[in-house]
């Protein structure tokens, strides 16, 4: 599946994507903002459109950075263990505000992970 993405958006990336932004930059900002996440757990309601709109930027940040680490063969083992690792830090908040039954939240995680 890789490969496909790839082929349709390496062109685009190769011709827009600033090279100042690196892949591991994007991970780390995910990281960054996974205690926001988890502080707006705390008031779901409040603050559901949000988190849900954040779990998906998250997704979209994943599928991007590694696409951009496959485009300028900018793969790296720091890389390689630290995006999945966000990707796990992330998914337990969320799972924890599903357990208050959010359907649209648990949509996005499953589309996500797929």
């Amino acid at each position: 599946m890789n490969h496909e993405k790839d082929v349709l958006l390496c062109p685009l990336i190769k011709r827009y994507w600033p090279r100042q932004i690196t892949p591991n930059a994007i991970t780390y900002a995910r990281l960054a903002l996974i205690p926001l996440v988890i502080f707006m757990c705390f008031d779901y309601g409040t603050w559901r459109y949000l988190v849900a709109t954040l779990t998906i930027i998250f997704f979209l940040s994943d599928v991007l950075d590694g696409i951009v680490a496959r485009t300028f063969k900018m793969i790296t083992g720091r890389g390689a263990l630290l995006d999945p690792m966000v990707d796990k830090l992330l998914a337990i908040p969320l799972f924890i505000c599903l357990l208050y039954d959010n359907k649209s939240l648990l949509y996005s995680l499953i589309a996500s992970e797929i």
